[in-house]
């Protein structure tokens, strides 16, 4: 990581997923373009929302999502690419039943587990607890 980078590397871990990309470049000074290619380098973005299936699943495994590193043997197990991975990690796609099957049987997940993931809590809809 360049030097340059170091210093704002907090500032952007807590604010990724509050600020927009313009907002956070103009707070540090630095090109949009080049902060976009920072987070997208060190794997930081912001998740588009709290209902990931994907996100939900790997919490129910191993606690923290951005730990699991998916492997050669895993693409090749269930047939989904890496671009295709990515789009359904940060939630900018929506994965098949096809898919989410594939990951839950490479990933050796059991039916309780794959059903607490699949399933939403009204606790956390704001629509709900609000009315």
């Amino acid at each position: 990581m360049q030097k340059k980078w170091k210093k704002h590397v907090s500032y952007l871990e807590q604010n990724i997923n509050s600020k927009s990309l313009d907002q956070m470049a103009e707070e540090l000074k630095v090109d949009r373009e080049s902060l976009r290619l920072f987070l997208h380098h060190h794997k930081k973005f912001k998740l588009a929302n709290h209902n990931n299936i994907i996100i939900r699943l790997l919490t129910s495994l191993i606690g923290h999502p951005e730990y699991f590193t998916p492997t050669r043997n895993f693409f090749e197990e269930t047939r989904i690419g890496q671009r295709r991975w990515w789009q359904l990690f940060k939630g900018e796609k929506t994965p098949t039943e096809k898919e989410y099957m594939a990951i839950c049987r490479h990933l050796n997940v059991d039916d309780m587990t794959h059903l607490e993931a699949r399933q939403l809590n009204i606790f956390d809809n704001n629509e709900f607890i609000n009315n």
